[in-house]
């Protein structure tokens, strides 16, 4: 569910441009940890989990973490399921150090008698959803490809530890990357942008 699908946002971002929103575009971002991909996924009969799209074993410290939260989860989710058949909270696994192990959401995935699927921010009053107050300013001249373009360099901006020693930031387990939210409303993809200086790298050899 976390993934940097670079083709599907300019092709969704595109579409919703000609479908017309207003000038000013404000993307907000919450900064991405590093860790396995991980979704809870909610229904009304069952709470299932899975880590990278594989079923989490019962052994496996996530399953006990769902366990000991499974009343806050359906509590949060209760009202929603009244209109929807299966909500996805996606978000990763962070692993660093046992003491940091837990779940950290960025997006709600909320599926309709109907089947279709919406994607919004994540912002159930469970897990907490700060982290925050980075943001950047686009406007509906641009196409979904400048738009990719001026969000990685602002990742990159965001996530530059050339600073810092090589190593340091894997081992200090600082956020690889950002996820990329846009006004509500309007029809915009979010996207997930990770490691944006080896992506400019690449793009400039």
């Amino acid at each position: 569910m976390i993934n940097a699908d670079s083709k599907q946002f300019i092709q969704a971002y595109d579409a919703a441009i000609r479908a017309g929103v207003p000038f000013d575009i404000t993307y907000s971002a919450k900064l991405l940890l590093p860790g396995s991909d991980a979704s809870i996924i909610v229904d009304r009969e069952r709470i299932t989990i899975s880590i990278d799209d594989a079923p989490v074993p019962g052994d496996h410290p996530m399953s006990t973490f769902i366990e000991e939260h499974e009343f806050e989860i359906r509590d949060v989710t209760s009202g929603d399921l009244g209109v929807f058949t299966e909500i996805v909270m996606a978000g990763r696994w962070h692993n660093h150090e046992t003491e940091m192990q837990g779940f950290e959401p960025y997006l709600v995935c909320k599926t309709d008698e109907k089947g279709n699927v919406s994607t919004a921010t994540y912002k159930y009053d469970f897990f907490g959803y700060g982290g925050g107050g980075h943001s950047v300013g686009l406007n509906s001249h641009i196409d979904g490809w400048s738009a990719h373009r001026v969000i990685m360099a602002v990742t990159a901006r965001l996530t530059d530890y050339s600073n810092l020693s090589p190593g340091l930031p894997k081992t200090l387990g600082l956020p690889t990357g950002a996820v990329w939210y846009p006004p509500a409303g309007l029809g915009l993809p979010c996207l997930v942008m990770e490691h944006a200086n080896e992506q400019i790298a690449a793009l400039s050899a």
